[in-house]
């Protein structure tokens, strides 16, 4: 609610202090309202923002009257009066010309080396504004948020502002119209802002989002992100959490194997590593029904250098890898952290791999400090320089041998 300070009262810099310290932050039950609209358009789409437009804005509308028409917002145009009309123009005009000064500029040069660097700037594909309606309706947001994304150079720009807005506030669709936007949604509140995070049945997902709006509004901003909500059967899918799990415990024994033979090897120690997994299951520390598998892989084999070779892991991993792999991709998809399995997941695919990404080092090291690189279609220790760029020169750096 409003706060009224007057500066003539004995109180005032108390109070002015107090103002000024006070939390801004969305409170709690707001945060919760927010977060269950939001969730429910993620979840349900088109049919959530109906039903909140029901809700909210006591109107029904239909899938097919989300997005405005341009003859809706012709109308609401043509009732806008030619003294905003200028007003607005005037305003463009000049924010367009205090925003081309703020382009960041690409760079290229060549440096001492011969190596060629530089930067480029490039617009985000998609943004969407909001724009809210009622009493807090503002033309002025179309122009301020509008004109810097035009001249950023972004591809599409979307709006979302309440039903009744441009009907309302023909300054609103006055904006819209002299800035050549088309592409108008009929939602307002925290759902528009979820519609523009997730995308919906009509409503497309965007990469930014900005504009005012209400304390809802304020709180779905703060919200965006993957909804967690796993899809399909979930017996099927919490089967693929235990492959993944028991797979991943595999390899973490792997790893505490792999730093033991290590240490072995530094120190001249002689392990019993059979005999250690008989330790750990026969104390508190660690009870797991494959240690005694552990202990027939290394009486088997005493030299096994990972346990992930073992025939008997070998298959266990194998059986699991499918469940391991839908499991770390459906987390990374919904936004749920799983670090436990996606980094065993990684290790695993690295240890198993002949050649990865990672060999791409020596290119780039190259390309930027003409370090030399090696060929796998070359003898070990042949180091080559190419000249990238076709600028530079054919000095290179010393090599070393790892």
């Amino acid at each position: 609610m409003p706060v009224r300070l007057n500066r003539s009262n004995a109180d005032f810099d108390e109070l002015f202090a107090r103002f000024l310290a006070a939390k801004r932050e969305v409170s709690a039950d707001v945060e919760a309202a927010a977060r269950a609209i939001v969730q429910d358009v993620a979840d349900r789409g088109d049919a959530a923002l109906i039903e909140a437009t029901r809700k909210f804005d006591r109107l029904d509308l239909d899938a097919s009257r989300l997005r405005v028409t341009a003859a809706e917002i012709d109308v609401a145009f043509k009732a806008c009066d030619s003294i905003t009309l200028d007003a607005l123009k005037f305003a463009r005009d000049r924010i367009e010309t205090f925003h081309r000064r703020q382009l960041p500029k690409d760079e290229q040069f060549t440096d001492s080396l011969g190596v060629e660097l530089g930067w480029r700037w490039s617009a985000v594909d998609a943004v969407g504004l909001y724009v809210p309606g009622g009493n807090a309706v503002y033309p002025s947001s179309v122009v301020m948020n509008v004109v810097p994304a035009q001249v950023a150079g972004v591809r599409r720009i979307l709006v979302t502002t309440p039903p009744r807005t441009l009907a309302e506030n023909p300054a609103v669709a006055a904006a819209l119209v002299e800035l050549n936007v088309t592409e108008v949604y009929a939602v307002g509140g925290a759902q528009a802002i979820a519609a523009l995070a997730y995308g919906t049945e009509t409503v497309p997902r965007v990469d930014k989002i900005t504009g005012p709006g209400n304390k809802y509004v304020a709180a779905a901003k703060k919200l965006k992100g993957p909804k967690p909500k796993i899809p399909g059967d979930r017996a099927k899918f919490t089967e693929n959490i235990r492959q993944a799990l028991y797979a991943s415990k595999i390899v973490s024994y792997a790893q505490g194997y792999m730093l033991m033979r290590a240490a072995a090897k530094e120190y001249n120690w002689n392990l019993n590593y059979g005999g250690i997994a008989l330790m750990w299951r026969g104390g508190c520390i660690i009870r797991s029904r494959f240690l005694g598998e552990i202990k027939k892989a290394f009486d088997k084999n005493p030299k096994l250098t990972n346990l992930m070779l073992d025939k008997f892991f070998a298959k266990a991993i194998k059986q699991c890898q499918r469940g391991w792999r839908n499991a770390v991709a459906t987390a990374a998809k919904k936004g749920i952290p799983v670090p436990a399995f996606s980094t065993a997941l990684a290790f695993y695919d690295g240890f198993r791999s002949e050649r990865l990404p990672a060999n791409l080092l020596q290119a780039q090291r190259d390309y930027f400090g003409a370090h030399t690189y090696e060929r796998v279609d070359k003898p070990r220790g042949e180091f080559f320089h190419t000249n990238w760029t076709g600028r530079g020169g054919t000095t290179a750096s010393g090599t070393y041998t790892v």
